[in-house]
């Protein structure tokens, strides 16, 4: 019987209890430690606030939690009970009795790093957002365990992987980075309704520009080579770009409505276009028409941290089969989205008026 220890899998501050702290999931029997309570508490947490209302009372009080811990700390084993299998999510598939998997499955629902021990040197233990509630984690490891055939088939473990990677960084442009590239692999692999021009089409066009370019005498033959190959990929792109596909995609997930939406809706999801680009391309925030600088900063910071690696939740979770209007992605996901498009609201953050810090140590019900 082959035993192996997890680090850092996080279900709470407490112990689960039986029914959710020892769960079957794939070939492995997982299990949290007895004294899992004491060796989660030295796992690293970030600063939080938690707002607890008092129904006998009326009152709601806010408190807060400083970033605490440190390191990796073995709080779950994971025993083989079942048939090995091969780990899907790499490429090409390892024959590690699905180890691997099991990791990244763990990593991207609860939104920290979980890691065997010969994995510590080249993983952070930075914690990141849970894609579910963190009591339910086993349970729904248990119900995406057959669900990573369905990303291998829809092209999306890259994106998979650069999501669980993500989550062990804390600058911006890093996880920003990675996020942004994971969300390029869903919008290229979603099956979106939108008309392209058609191949034959482009193939004409090309035929037609690509000669006048070769003969243009006022350009160098590198300059004639550079504009022809520029030009070609532009045309083989056709008309529709990531800025298309980003509310398409959006619309697919219920986070924007089908048809017409309002005008303020549009501008977020260009904000969202435009931070990826810059981000991604020149490492800093960009301008944001009709927000100041401290504003679009704002929208930045939340844009990269939260809503697009939202979107891959919902997505990655879609193809999963998790539900997160009942069992699996966590429920607060797509209703955090929608109000951001809708409101410019995240979290609870008004991005357009306040900064993060007075927003964050303000009591809810001054806002």
């Amino acid at each position: 019987m082959t035993i192996t220890e997890l680090f850092n899998l996080d279900l709470g501050e407490k112990h689960p209890g039986a029914r959710f702290g020892a769960f079957r999931v794939g070939p492995f029997m997982v299990k949290v430690v007895d004294d899992y309570a004491a060796r989660v508490r030295e796992v690293p947490h970030r600063a939080r606030r938690t707002d607890s209302y008092d129904s006998k009372t009326n009152q709601t009080t806010t408190s807060f939690q400083e970033a605490t811990g440190a390191g990796w700390h073995v709080t779950a084993t994971a025993t083989l009970v079942g048939a090995r299998e091969s780990s899907l999510l790499t490429e090409p598939p390892t024959e590690d009795g699905g180890l691997w998997d099991l990791c990244v499955l763990l990593t991207f629902l609860t939104g920290r790093r979980v890691a065997m021990r010969e994995d510590l040197d080249r993983f952070s233990p930075r914690p990141g957002e849970p894609a579910c509630l963190d009591v339910a984690t086993l349970l729904t490891a248990a119900a995406a365990w057959s669900g990573r055939s369905r990303i291998v088939e829809r092209g999306l473990t890259t994106a998979l992987n650069l999501y669980t990677e993500a989550v062990g960084h804390d600058v911006l442009q890093v996880f920003g980075s990675l996020y942004n590239t994971a969300l390029n692999v869903v919008l290229d692999e979603w099956d979106l309704p939108l008309t392209n021009v058609a191949p034959s089409a482009r193939k004409a066009l090309k035929d037609t520009v690509l000669p006048v370019i070769a003969t243009c005498e006022a350009l160098s033959p590198e300059e004639r080579s550079g504009y022809a190959a520029r030009v070609g990929a532009t045309i083989d792109q056709g008309l529709v770009g990531l800025a298309d596909k980003l509310p398409a995609l959006l619309v697919a997930l219920g986070v924007i409505p089908v048809g017409d939406v309002e005008d303020a809706t549009r501008r977020r999801v260009r904000f969202v276009n435009t931070v990826r680009n810059r981000l991604t391309h020149a490492g800093e925030g960009p301008k944001l028409r009709g927000l100041d600088k401290d504003q679009a900063d704002r929208h930045t910071t939340a844009i990269a941290s939260g809503v697009v690696p939202d979107i891959l939740k919902l997505a990655l979770g879609e193809v999963l089969e998790l539900d997160p209007d009942g069992f699996g992605i966590h429920p607060g996901v797509r209703p955090n989205l929608v109000r951001f498009f809708a409101k410019g609201i995240w979290r609870g953050w008004p991005l357009e008026e306040k900064a993060f810090d007075e927003w964050f140590r303000a009591d809810r019900l001054s806002w």
